[in-house]
């Protein structure tokens, strides 16, 4: 059985996106538009890390598959609730896996990669992947997590440094407020290596903390070379208030430790 082309599957998903085309040039602040290049970016990503594996066969292609999917309940989300915080509104994993079904966008690939598939979709958003048989779903789920975080990483760094220059669009933000403020559960929570929870999160600052605590849960040598290439968290420490508050300097160089050791396994 030969199997369909990532380009099939790229198909699906624009085709699926022009659906919400009143939405993208309707919406000032282009959360949409945002989504689709996410997508691609993770995707590419994905594919990066992927090689690096040496991923082959149907395994790339369901390396592909689920990071390009792994958002499509953003616009259904956005178009319901005008937000991308599921906490606020619905998961957007699990709407992706509904929407995965009900389009069909995996038909052509065996019934058990797909089935992979749908879970590493299911799973991306999480935060934790949790035990399964499905060993295959699994990789995917981490490959994407990864490119997943990556890419959020690198946009939210840059974006950190156009705010300062007044470039503020709250989507990116979720909304969250401004304040001189910052958790301390979150603190400990990453201090003990821990990636911390989004619902400690009150405050901007906080919100660029949950950031950090994302390299904690990043999985490929070939995920912390690019993050650490890219000063990923230098940025996002210039983003924060560390003088007023030392120990997120602290943070910071428990979590450099981390990042360091993993990226030359």
């Amino acid at each position: 059985m030969s199997l369909p082309s990532i380009e099939l599957f790229k198909q699906r998903f624009f085709d699926y996106s022009k659906r919400y085309q009143d939405i993208i040039d309707s919406d000032k602040f282009g959360a949409l538009t945002h989504k689709i290049r996410h997508t691609e970016r993770v995707l590419a990503v994905a594919e990066h890390i992927a090689q690096s594996i040496k991923l082959d066969g149907d395994l790339y292609l369901g390396a592909q598959s689920s990071a390009l999917f792994h958002d499509c309940g953003r616009f259904e989300q956005y178009k319901q609730f005008k937000t991308f915080a599921d906490r606020q509104s619905v998961d957007h994993g699990d709407l992706g896996v509904k929407i995965i079904r009900e389009e069909n966008f995996l038909a052509g690939l065996p019934d058990k990669l797909a089935e992979s598939v749908i879970f590493a979709v299911s799973v991306h958003n999480k935060r934790m992947i949790p035990e399964s048989d499905d060993k295959d779903g699994i990789l995917f789920a981490q490959i994407t997590r990864d490119a997943d975080k990556l890419d959020i990483l690198d946009f939210l760094s840059d974006y950190y440094v156009k705010r300062k220059a007044g470039l503020i669009n709250p989507v990116y933000e979720l909304f969250m407020e401004d304040k001189p403020e910052i958790s301390e559960s979150l603190c400990r929570s990453l201090l003990a290596g821990e990636c911390g929870k989004y619902s400690d999160a009150k405050t901007l600052n906080d919100f660029k903390l949950t950031q950090i605590g994302l390299f904690y849960d990043i999985n490929f040598p070939a995920s912390f070379k690019i993050t650490l290439e890219k000063k990923h968290l230098d940025m996002l420490l210039d983003s924060l208030p560390h003088e007023q508050f030392p120990v997120i300097k602290e943070i910071y160089g428990k979590v450099l430790n981390h990042a360091k050791s993993r990226a030359i396994l």
